[in-house]
């Protein structure tokens, strides 16, 4: 076996124990920081401790997430199976968007 099969079975055999990651729209329905949970569209979510949250490109608190809000959300499916969200992005009017953003 040449030395470029054995690297290529070697990625193919690590390939699935690599995190990655989806982007998905939806609305938010509730934020649980205490408990790290979240529910988009009726699906319950862990989120990441180090989620990321942006109101219109501009990172965010936490506190700026709020539910009914539309959002494209990150999902990170670890090594283990595990979904979690990742990032949260709220689209929101520049009215609505300076209650969040810290200038």
């Amino acid at each position: 076996m040449t030395p470029m099969k054995k690297m290529l079975i070697v990625i193919a055999l690590l390939l699935p124990l690599q995190a990655f990651s989806q982007t998905f729209s939806g609305t938010l329905e509730a934020f649980a920081f205490p408990g790290s949970t979240l529910v988009i569209d009726g699906v319950n979510y862990k989120f990441d401790p180090q989620i990321k949250i942006y109101v219109n490109d501009t990172l965010a608190p936490m506190d700026a997430a709020r539910a009914n809000q539309k959002v494209d959300y990150k999902i990170e499916v670890r090594s283990t199976g595990e979904k979690f969200v990742s990032e949260m992005r709220f689209l929101l009017t520049e009215a609505e968007a300076e209650k969040y953003i810290v200038h």
